[in-house]
């Protein structure tokens, strides 16, 4: 029984390391915007890059279905997220985390 592998074209890792360098860069920014925010709710991904994008780049659209967690960053942008809903998701939770805190001292 013989298995045959695919070959990978200079074309898909060159893909495949932008989406990695993109996932870092998303991230390293991210951590620099609210990293230093108390319960700012951040968790970086920096080591995880390669496994997401690589789990990622399986995904068929239309066909499969992912369940991201919140360190996913390289999953989400993978399959069609842009880093600007990124950081507008980014935003909506650090408000979210103020607004908890308001209430929470109020009462």
């Amino acid at each position: 029984m013989e298995i045959s592998t695919p070959s990978l074209t200079t074309t898909f890792i060159r893909d495949l390391y932008a989406r990695m360098l993109l996932t870092r860069v998303v991230d390293d920014y991210a951590w620099r915007l609210y990293g230093h925010v108390p319960n700012g709710l951040l968790v970086s991904c920096r080591g995880h890059e390669a496994v997401q994008v690589g789990s990622a780049i399986c995904i068929e659209a239309g066909k499969d279905f992912t369940l991201p967690y919140y360190r996913d960053l390289g999953v989400v942008l993978t399959i069609g997220m842009t880093p600007y809903e990124v950081f507008r998701t980014y935003i909506q939770v650090r408000e979210q985390v103020k607004v908890a805190a308001t209430l929470a001292m109020i009462t």
